[in-house]
């Protein structure tokens, strides 16, 4: 039912530019969140070989000798602290803020007003017309008034401006010309009551 009200509306284009917009700003999202991903992953090989430096120039600038008794257990407890500090950490922090913006949203939609029960029966919902009636009809017959002769009927085409002349093409209608007035409704009893349609189905002019 939703295409088909966006169809029978003519939003295709309104439409269309909102689902533009809504697809840019969630593209934007997803850059910015695979460029910090690419950040922790370079970080994760970048992470031992800057710290390392750092800490052996820092202890060399203070004057103490690098020894091999204390660089490798230096180097033995940065591969340790690697795994944690370079990927468990900023994944931690990753997986926070989207358990965040996720409560976040299951809360707003659970803080959202009840919707009214709606039944499924569309015969409760009908509202039927007032007892009043704008026409009231009792025995009434109608006839249909045939003219005398070949006359012509004129049909005019209001959207076109066009108007064409329709003779009476076949034997049987150039005998129905000229005849009395005949009864085509007979003792009709009804009443039409307000917003109602009414439609007369049969032949025309018979």
């Amino acid at each position: 039912m939703g295409i088909n009200l966006v169809k029978l509306s003519a939003w295709e284009e309104p439409m269309q530019r909102r689902i533009n917009e809504l697809r840019d700003e969630e593209i934007a999202c997803i850059r910015r969140a695979n460029a910090l991903r690419a950040m922790n992953e370079a970080l994760f090989f970048f992470f031992p070989a800057v710290v390392s430096a750092v800490a052996f120039i820092t202890f060399w600038a203070l004057g103490n000798q690098l020894r091999p008794d204390n660089v490798f257990p230096c180097m033995a407890l940065f591969n340790v602290i690697r795994l944690t500090m370079t990927s468990f950490f900023p994944r931690a922090i990753e997986t926070i803020s989207e358990s965040h913006i996720s409560a976040q949203r299951i809360t707003e939609f659970l803080l959202l007003p009840e919707l009214r029960h709606i039944d499924g029966d569309a015969s409760s919902h009908f509202q039927h017309p007032s007892n009043e009636n704008i026409l009231e009809l009792m025995d009434a017959s109608f006839t249909w008034n045939l003219s005398q002769g070949d006359e012509i009927v004129r049909v005019a085409f209001k959207h076109s401006g066009m108007s064409s002349e329709l003779a009476p093409s076949t034997t049987e209608e150039k005998k129905m010309i000229g005849k009395e007035p005949k009864n085509v409704l007979r003792n009709l009893t009804f009443g039409l009551g307000k917003e109602e349609l009414l439609a007369v189905v049969g032949p025309v002019g018979r």
